[in-house]
């Protein structure tokens, strides 16, 4: 379980949060289009996934990269240099994950 936070809380709980805020907070100012309202869904969906999902490297690559292909589409629409590194850092995690179970 320990492991599991270690890896999941960088990666996919911290990025769903914060894209719950940061998606929020441009719809405030009045950028209300695809890439904030699929920003917001996604993330609002990423807690209410089963534990299981995470379990398995697949499911989790699968969920993941959604969320952080959505943070690279808003990252480059906003021009967030640091939300797109952590976006790209997040890819590199998830191909590790990815060849290491494989």
């Amino acid at each position: 379980m320990f492991a599991f936070a270690i890896f999941y809380l960088p990666v996919a709980i911290f990025p769903s949060m914060a894209g719950v805020f940061r998606s929020i907070q441009s719809m405030r100012k009045g950028e209300r289009n695809l890439i904030s309202i699929n920003l917001l869904l996604v993330s609002m969906l990423t807690p209410f996934l089963p534990f299981a999902l995470y379990r398995e490297p697949t499911g989790a690559f699968r969920m993941l990269s959604m969320l952080l292909l959505t943070w690279l589409l808003f990252s480059a629409r906003y021009g967030l240099k640091r939300a797109y590194q952590y976006a790209i850092l997040g890819i590199s995690l998830n191909a590790i994950l990815i060849a290491e179970f494989f």
